[in-house]
């Protein structure tokens, strides 16, 4: 609802990976960085942010997980959109097609979802995806 074009982006792995490895989490998360202050300054900095939402399903209240968002500006949203974006669908008749089907889950396509592999322990911890890499 409310959204009046729905796309569909692939992304090239090197440049989303790019992005996380820039990323700073949008709130402090203790331990990640020396200090509070040393956070609040790699923030002010950083072109990428990372935040957690929580996620919903179709048919209605938020799950038990988060889903990731990431907010770009300057170089990097430019890298993203001049490197990184490898195809683009606009999807919107599709999504409109199967927003009828939300109190129908088993009619309901929706995309596979799966854990991004972050291989990258310290940066895993920092932006709390640490759950994600193999032990």
């Amino acid at each position: 609802r409310n959204q009046p074009v729905v796309l569909a982006l692939w992304v090239a792995r090197a440049v989303f990976d790019s992005s996380l490895q820039q990323a700073v989490p949008a709130r402090y998360v203790a331990g990640a960085y020396e200090s509070r202050e040393a956070w609040a300054a790699a923030l002010e900095r950083s072109e990428v942010r990372v935040q957690w939402d929580p996620d919903f399903p179709p048919s209605g209240p938020k799950l038990a997980r988060k889903a990731i968002q990431l907010g770009l500006r300057g170089e990097a949203a430019r890298r993203l959109a001049a490197e990184g974006i490898t195809g683009v669908a606009d999807i919107t008749p599709f999504a409109r097609q199967q927003s009828e089907f939300r109190g129908a889950p088993d009619m309901l396509f929706t995309p596979a979802q799966d854990v991004y592999p972050v291989r990258d322990r310290q940066l895993a911890a920092r932006l709390g995806l640490d759950k994600s890499v193999p032990g």
